[in-house]
């Protein structure tokens, strides 16, 4: 296990989420976005089950000014029945749609007191 070394989180806010399979060739990541644009925070995203449909973490944080286009790509995380990736909610994320199989997420945003 990973230790954050914080005592006291608050859960800013709490969400699942159930995307299903398209069955498309082409694997489009959503729009890049930040959950939380004005509060300095950390994601837990906990991976229900198996599938594909990666979550894409990139370098850019908000504020840069950089267009979508020219993100570059800090970490893909395969969502694993059980996993959870925990990272800096300031950086700008995103979410490949499943091909194949149902991805359901439960995204927590967090912040250290």
């Amino acid at each position: 296990g990973v230790k954050l070394g914080m005592r006291n989180i608050n859960v800013l806010q709490g969400r699942s989420f159930l995307q299903f399979p398209l069955n498309l060739k082409d694997i489009t990541p959503d729009t890049p976005h930040i959950d939380l644009e004005d509060q300095e925070h950390i994601v837990a995203l906990y991976y229900v089950c198996d599938s594909d449909g990666d979550t894409i973490i990139y370098n850019e944080r908000k504020d840069q000014g950089l267009e979508a286009e020219s993100y570059t790509i800090k970490e893909k995380v395969t969502p694993k029945q059980g996993r959870m990736v925990i990272f800096d909610g300031t950086l700008y994320h995103t979410a490949e749609q499943p091909q194949d199989n149902m991805r359901c997420v439960v995204n927590y945003d967090l912040e250290p007191s």
